[in-house]
């Protein structure tokens, strides 16, 4: 974790916008809790509508009609105003994640240009281009989707616990049993996911270490030639590669298939 304090510099830089970005993540979750509001509200103006129906022997289409088309609009509006607040949150979030990326891979070259010709002796190419692409696409996924999806986890999970008490704390009690489990098992499940994602990466970077070898001693794989056995290694190395990455969204489908399960039962 202390690793990732150094990032804090850039967050203060987009502070601004990652800022309008959580004002958006509020608004639209408060946005997609009133259409079950407005649905239940209908469901109940039906009932009195038809209660009354029995007590005065006739039932006023009209004004039921009225009312449900006012519910149905306000639900049309409500969902519009979601999709546009989730649209401005991901165009704010987003987005300073994608510079943040730039601005991190430019330092990263600036920082390669200075460093001295033992250290490209050292480690291979395929590492060295490893950290500039896969590793800068990890550092963005921290800073922008799970960033997002954490504030709005976090918004969501609020607000619905607010509603299900006002509503029934009995009934949201029984829902929140299973939680600890559900966290134990997510808990489990990513580990294995992150221990994985570790192996794809060390793969990804002996294949590309691998193609940049091939390709600049082409001359010397000629002269002796090496042809067929660099192509052979480079089967080994991508049916690895891909078999690897094959469990890895076994683990991932197991991943959601647990979270599923746990939520329905």
């Amino acid at each position: 974790m202390k690793s990732l304090k150094y990032l804090n510099k850039y967050l203060h830089k987009y502070s601004f916008k990652i800022a309008v970005g959580f004002f958006f993540v509020i608004v639209a979750n408060i946005s997609a809790l009133f259409p079950a509001h407005l649905i239940g509200k209908s469901f109940n103006l039906i009932i009195e509508e038809v209660e009354k129906a029995k007590l005065n022997q006739e039932l006023t289409y009209d004004h039921l009609y009225y009312l449900l088309a006012i519910y149905a609009g306000l639900l049309i509006i409500f969902a519009l105003m979601r999709g546009v607040f989730m649209f401005y949150m991901r165009q704010n979030i987003i987005v300073v994640s994608r510079n943040i990326e730039f601005d991190i891979k430019n330092e990263i070259f600036l920082h390669y240009q200075n460093l001295s010709l033992n250290f490209y002796k050292l480690f291979d190419s395929g590492d060295i281009l490893n950290r500039i692409t896969e590793d800068v696409s990890r550092v963005r996924m921290y800073l922008g989707p799970a960033l997002m999806y954490s504030m709005n986890l976090i918004t969501l999970i609020i607000l619905i616990l607010y509603r299900m008490i006002i509503i029934s704390p009995q009934l949201t009690m029984v829902v929140l049993i299973p939680l600890p489990v559900l966290s134990l098992l997510i808990y489990r499940v990513s580990h294995r996911i992150n221990y994985k994602s570790g192996i794809v990466q060390n793969k990804l970077s002996l294949l590309t270490n691998s193609v940049q070898e091939a390709v600049s001693g082409i001359r010397l794989v000629k002269s002796f030639v090496k042809e067929n056995e660099i192509i052979n290694d480079f089967k080994d190395i991508s049916t690895d590669y891909m078999n690897r990455n094959i469990s890895l969204s076994k683990t991932n489908s197991i991943f959601f298939s647990v979270g599923f399960i746990s939520c329905w039962f």
